[in-house]
């Protein structure tokens, strides 16, 4: 499974300016982001509809989204990343070479399957697997060394189990 990030407008639909309401669906892009999640990839669609207006366009945004036929499983509106207009990234793709040939332009890019000792960015865990399941395990110590001194320390519970 591939997590995929979408920006929405002149990507996946066709938008003049902030002419949102008479954006068109881009049949080909339609069809790679229905593809995509089809196969069990994970659709994000980033938007900054409305970052500039502050106008809310997230329930005009999903239906938009539900009557064109394009698939996500998060939607964010309203974001424009960084107040940026150009995005550099190491994996990004431009919408027109993606268009054109999706697979040559992946093959642009770099994976975690593809280059080994590259750490991926996970929010749940930013500093990395082994280092959240040992603040996990760290945080779960910590509370239960406080339930215990709440009732009066280990021993203390010891000495009440023995009497039982």
């Amino acid at each position: 499974m591939r997590r995929f990030l979408f920006d929405l407008d002149n990507t996946i639909v066709k938008t003049n300016g902030s002419d949102y309401k008479n954006s068109v669906p881009i049949p080909e892009a339609v069809a790679k982001v229905r593809e995509y999640h089809e196969r069990g990839d994970y659709i994000i669609i980033l938007t900054a509809r409305g970052s500039g207006s502050k106008k809310d366009w997230r329930d005009f945004t999903a239906n938009q989204l539900k009557e064109f036929g394009i698939p996500y499983d998060q939607l964010i509106v309203g974001l424009k990343p960084g107040g940026v207009d150009i995005i550099i990234d190491d994996k990004a793709i431009n919408a027109l070479d993606w268009l054109e040939d999706d697979e040559k332009a992946f093959a642009r890019i770099e994976t975690k399957e593809h280059k080994k000792d590259i750490q991926v960015f996970d929010p749940l865990f930013p500093y990395g697997y082994d280092h959240g399941v040992r603040r996990a395990y760290e945080a779960t110590e910590k509370t239960w060394k406080a339930a215990y001194n709440k009732l009066g320390g280990i021993d203390t519970l010891r000495n009440k189990e023995d009497k039982q």
